[in-house]
């Protein structure tokens, strides 16, 4: 769970780093942060659910 939690950190930073570079900040950062998280969120608990 610890890694999921810093991967989601991960993206976070990420997403807003590729936000401020662009003129649509809300729109940059949802358009990456949104999916990511998604993906992250389903895939980690697909693994936790294998492992217990």
């Amino acid at each position: 769970m610890v890694v999921v939690n810093i991967l989601i950190l991960a993206e976070l930073a990420f997403s807003l780093y590729m936000g401020s570079k662009g003129q649509d900040m809300v729109l940059t950062f949802l358009k990456i942060y949104i999916p990511a998280v998604i993906v992250t969120l389903v895939l980690g608990r697909i693994f936790i659910r294998r492992l217990g």
